[in-house]
């Protein structure tokens, strides 16, 4: 059930893991573990940003990777950005940074997408799909976020199982 539900069920997954099996392993290995058994191997993404730097997952191996498939148009991706860009500056002020993050910009244009981030001031790494990684990535629907772990498997988050 904490696998499938970890928000309502982790906690005492935890609790049950240290009163019965904490002489084995830590409760974080073993959770890391269990996730990864039920991931599929995540596909490399080598994609453009709109900076013109490339963006390889594959250099970033061994890291948390948060992927975000957004849209200006999209009303609910707006809404979540304030706080994509406070994750993403926590994530470059910490030195020990095990979190990566690319934001992709979908059916949308790069002046677009460049007036926006201006006008709201966001520094978050965006690139712009690039017509295969949608489907590469099984994205029907925005904002939709996959996280790739640090083992290099991946879970996609559609919006109706955040929002």
């Amino acid at each position: 059930m904490a696998l499938r539900n970890p928000v309502d069920h982790k906690a005492e997954l935890a609790a049950y893991f240290a009163a019965n099996f904490a002489q084995r392993e830590n409760f974080s290995s073993y959770w890391r573990k269990a996730i990864n058994t039920r991931l599929d191997k995540a596909p490399p993404i080598f994609i453009r940003k709109t900076d013109g730097s490339n963006y390889s997952s594959t250099e970033n191996a061994g890291k948390w990777i948060l992927v975000d498939f957004w849209g200006t148009w999209c009303g609910p991706c707006r809404i979540e950005h304030p706080d994509l860009q406070k994750l993403y500056l926590k994530s470059i002020l910490d030195t020990s940074a095990s979190l990566d993050i690319i934001t992709i910009a979908c059916q949308d244009t790069k002046e677009k997408v460049s007036v926006y981030m201006n006008e709201f001031k966001y520094t978050f790494p965006v690139a712009m799909e690039d017509k295969k990684i949608l489907s590469t990535y099984n994205v029907h629907g925005f904002p939709t976020k996959a996280l790739i772990t640090p083992e290099g498997n991946y879970l996609v988050i559609p919006f109706t199982a955040t929002g």
